[in-house]
């Protein structure tokens, strides 16, 4: 008679709870995460807004320049002797009249139409104080020419963006900003009485940023016709 082996008792076998994460863990790597996510769109900002206002640097720059140039180009061809008004310290000028010479003739210079350069209000703007076209800029100017005084309905603007006055300057019969010139606008042309003229520029542009960039340029002019 076969005897039965004793059965052996079973061991139970541990059933692991699955992986995951806990609502404690979930909170706090999402809280990580969105730390990391801000920090990352402020550097992008951040990134953006200096590109953004070293390009309208660079282009206020450039457009100042671009319009003192064109200003120096158009007097260096003139007859000294036909400036008007004289413009001497302590007085500047914001306008200018002159006449280019065109040959010479019979040993004489041969003068062409007498011209206009100035500074006037800019479109949408009154002299009052108060950013009337609503660009962040007050009573600011533009430059016209006009290539001939007998036909003033002919008048190109050249520049835009130009101060009423010069930095640091105000209407009141002062030298505000210690330069020599009282009342200086932003356009400015200054006379030594001799044989040269300087020309100084003030440009104020907006930026996308709502700030605004001051420039102030000179140039000394030597006409070729004295």
């Amino acid at each position: 008679m076969s005897r039965k082996s004793p059965t052996m008792p079973r061991t139970p076998i541990a059933i692991r709870p699955r992986g995951g994460f806990t609502l404690l863990e979930l909170s706090i790597a999402s809280v990580v995460l969105l730390i990391v996510l801000g920090a990352m769109v402020r550097a992008l900002t951040s990134g953006s807004s200096a590109f953004e206002e070293g390009t309208s640097v660079a282009e206020a720059d450039a457009n100042a320049q671009r319009l003192l140039d064109r200003i120096a180009d158009e007097l260096r061809d003139a007859d000294f002797s036909t400036f008007a008004p004289a413009a001497t310290a302590p007085f500047g000028s914001d306008s200018l009249t002159f006449n280019r010479g065109r040959g010479w003739a019979a040993g004489a210079l041969v003068h062409g139409p007498t011209q206009i350069l100035r500074s006037v209000i800019d479109t949408g703007e009154l002299d009052n104080g108060v950013d009337d076209n609503g660009n962040g800029l007050i009573d600011e100017r533009r430059v016209e020419l006009v290539p001939d005084v007998a036909t003033p309905a002919q008048v190109f603007v050249i520049g835009h963006f130009v101060r009423e006055f010069a930095v640091g300057e105000l209407q009141n019969g002062n030298d505000d900003n210690g330069n020599g010139l009282r009342d200086e606008g932003g356009l400015s042309f200054l006379s030594d009485g001799n044989s040269t003229l300087t020309v100084r520029l003030t440009i104020e542009r907006p930026t996308r940023q709502g700030r605004s960039i001051v420039r102030t340029l000179q140039t000394t002019v030597r006409p070729r016709n004295q």
